[in-house]
Parts: structure tokens; C-alpha cells; sequence
């Protein structure tokens, strides 16, 4: 993890996880109404490449719905985190 913008500094959390994955999380506030961006950058480690990395995004349980913009690699799109969980690829 290189860094995450818009959280609180002091909530940010990375763990290793199952099966070579990794968790990120951060801690904020948000008035109803209101909207906000959190920007995760990391790194892959230099033996996972793009062509072998699979990126999957959690929002928490009751939610709204999550619209994301991912970059990886050369590849960006947008997508809406609608069912809880989102994989690509």
C-alpha cells in the first residue's frame, strides 16, 4: 500500500489476507447527501502482473450502492458496486 487519500490518517488499516490477497480499509464520515472520494494506490508485488492479478471491491454491508473509477495497469473503467461485491477480472 503506497498511500489512501481521504480517510482518516490515523484509521488506515492493511492486513494479508487468504489465498495471496490483501485488505485495505480506512475510516470517514459522511453527512447524508453528501459525497466523497477515497483513493487507494498500491503496488503489485513484482512476481503479480496485470495479466494475473484479479481486483475485488467490498462495500459495507447496507451500503448504497459504490460507484468506483479503477485503474490498473493501462486498463481504467467505472463501475457501480451495486450487490456488495465486485470482481474484475
Amino acid at each position: 500500500l503506497v498511500r489512501i487519500d481521504g480517510v482518516e490518517p490515523d484509521s488506515v488499516f492493511s492486513q494479508s489476507g487468504e489465498g495471496r490477497t490483501t485488505y485495505f480499509a480506512g475510516h470517514f464520515i459522511m453527512q447524508p447527501g453528501e459525497t466523497k472520494t477515497v483513493t487507494f494506490v498500491y503496488m503489485l508485488p513484482a512476481e503479480i502482473t496485470p495479466q494475473n492479478y484479479r481486483l475485488v471491491l467490498q462495500r459495507q454491508s447496507g451500503a448504497n450502492a459504490l460507484p468506483v473509477d479503477v485503474k490498473v495497469g493501462e486498463t481504467s473503467f467505472e463501475t457501480v458496486v451495486e450487490e456488495g461485491r465486485f470482481g474484475w477480472p
